[in-house]
């Protein structure tokens, strides 16, 4: 069995936070920039019936028969934006790949060539799979609510690409005498979106890349749909035999989907927004701030990359009487929880792909 080690991001430490408090952790640093780094193992149980984040009702979950098989991880807490996710992932990575250098490669130079080489030496010793997770506004459109679970099969820069003047996909055919007394970031995105790709690749031979699009395993998404859906399952049939009321169980209900993703570095304030970026954009089911970028650093270093996340608010409502953000932070480290929990199997499963999924990242196709 090959060594595997399954690293976390997350922008803030709340989303991935009911994780933390039911593991044991090893580690906790901090680069002077300010990127946390976390090291732990399991220790207890993520679900918390109330999502009150009563830490020690969770940690006196704890099943001892999973102590013998704890499973290690590592947490990046990079902040928010896109930004701050690139700099924090390529951080970790330019410190993982030198602590982890084959000894017979201490002595060469760096240079991209030489890097590239030596990390994959690295990686015939140990798989790293990079896992984007947190929080994230969800599309009405997509089906999903509040709480509910979505596997990334891909994720798109919205605001990457050479601008146009005419209408996108899923806006207006001509200028309206009343667009004119609209804001302009209003005018902006009905007559931009979608955006013309760039003359020029973002990653070397990843032709979606112009775009800011990156396309991720499907095999890999699969497994990993299954290994969540598996678990919610479990804890939804644990929930209805310890509940008295049907109501109550069917309140926590959770759905586990697959689709495609979008990052913006500007919060979409509007459901009119929402929607015009709904159809310029194939229709995505989840907005956040930093997934793309994480992809994106990934399919430099050609690791394989997953987004997970739990919808914590609709795209566009910024009433947070609307919202549950504890809710979908539970949700986001449960499933996190399932996927390491399962790493064996995932692993086993995911090698064959392992390769593909690079070509994938570079190619950018499905």
């Amino acid at each position: 069995m090959k060594n595997r080690h399954f690293l976390i991001v997350a922008a803030t430490f709340m989303e991935i936070e009911p994780l933390i408090k039911c593991s044991t952790l090893l580690s906790d640093s901090c680069s002077y920039s300010g990127v946390r780094v976390i090291t732990g193992k399991f220790n207890g149980d993520t679900d918390n019936n109330d999502y009150d984040y009563d830490y020690d009702k969770i940690n006196s979950l704890y099943d001892k028969k999973r102590a013998k098989d704890n499973k290690n991880f590592t947490i990046i807490i990079t902040g928010v934006g896109i930004i701050n996710a690139a700099h924090g992932l390529t951080v970790y990575l330019e410190s993982w790949i030198k602590n982890h250098k084959n000894s017979n490669l201490e002595q060469i130079e760096s240079s991209s060539k030489q890097i590239k080489r030596e990390f994959q030496q690295i990686e015939k010793k140990r798989d790293l799979i990079i896992i984007q997770t947190g929080i994230a506004g969800f599309f009405k459109g997509s089906g999903l609510k509040i709480g509910d679970i979505a596997v990334a099969a891909s994720d798109t820069y919205i605001h990457t690409g050479v601008g146009i003047n005419t209408a996108g996909f899923g806006c207006s055919d001509s200028l309206k005498d009343g667009d004119l007394k609209r804001s302009a970031s209003e005018r902006n995105l009905s007559y931009c979106y979608p955006l013309n790709p760039l003359p020029f690749e973002l990653v070397p031979n990843c032709p979606t890349s112009k775009n800011g699009h990156f396309v991720f395993d499907k095999t890999m998404i699969q497994k990993l749909c299954s290994i969540i859906e598996t678990g919610i399952k479990q804890k939804l049939k644990e929930r209805e035999e310890t509940e008295a009321s049907s109501q109550e169980s069917k309140k926590n209900n959770c759905r586990v989907m697959t689709g495609d993703f979008i990052t913006v570095s500007t919060i979409t304030a509007t459901p009119e927004h929402a929607d015009r970026i709904f159809r310029a954009f194939n229709c995505p089911c989840m907005e956040s701030m930093e997934g793309a970028a994480s992809a994106h650093i990934a399919a430099l270093y050609n690791i394989s990359f997953l987004e997970v996340r739990a919808g914590s608010n609709p795209v566009g409502v910024r009433n947070k009487e609307q919202w549950n953000i504890p809710l979908a932070c539970q949700r986001a480290s449960f499933a996190v929880k399932s996927i390491i929990e399962n790493g064996d199997l995932f692993i086993e499963s995911s090698h064959d792909s392992h390769n593909s999924n690079k070509t994938l990242n570079r190619r950018g196709t499905s």
